[in-house]
């Protein structure tokens, strides 16, 4: 008995330690030009055009008093692969109405194409904002 917990515990303490995982790397840190904007429909919540067009939504320091001015602001993309939930009907309103009425093929292209539907937005932590001059374009 002895010599077999003796063994067990030998072989226990020869297997190889489970590797650590790699470090998270932090997202690069990004300054970018562009126009603060109210988010329509979300109290509190702002969104951020920079000059190519491209629009964040914004969060950490708190930008409320830089609506509709130009910024420059300093921070990352953060990673939005977390939960995104999309409302709306699938097939279409128009498509499930008609009941069969439609070609099975044109149902099956409309349902994979949803009106209405688009990527989720990026979203940019924000760590400073600085005012620079220049106009934002009224809405």
């Amino acid at each position: 008995m002895t010599r077999a917990l003796f063994l067990t515990l030998a072989i226990v303490n020869v297997q190889s330690p489970t590797p650590a995982p790699p470090p998270a790397t932090s997202p690069k840190a990004l300054t970018v030009s562009g126009c603060v904007a109210d988010d329509a429909g979300n109290p509190n919540r702002y969104l951020f055009t920079d000059s190519d067009g491209s629009t964040y939504r914004l969060s950490g320091t708190d930008v409320r008093r830089y609506v509709g001015h130009r910024v420059q602001i300093t921070g990352a993309v953060v990673d939005s692969k977390r939960l995104h939930i999309a409302g709306g009907l699938v097939p279409s309103a128009n498509v499930a109405g008609q009941a069969g009425a439609m070609d099975p093929a044109q149902a099956a292209m409309a349902a994979a194409t949803p009106s209405g539907s688009r990527p989720p937005m990026q979203t940019f932590r924000v760590t400073r904002v600085k005012t620079v001059a220049g106009t934002c374009p009224e809405k």
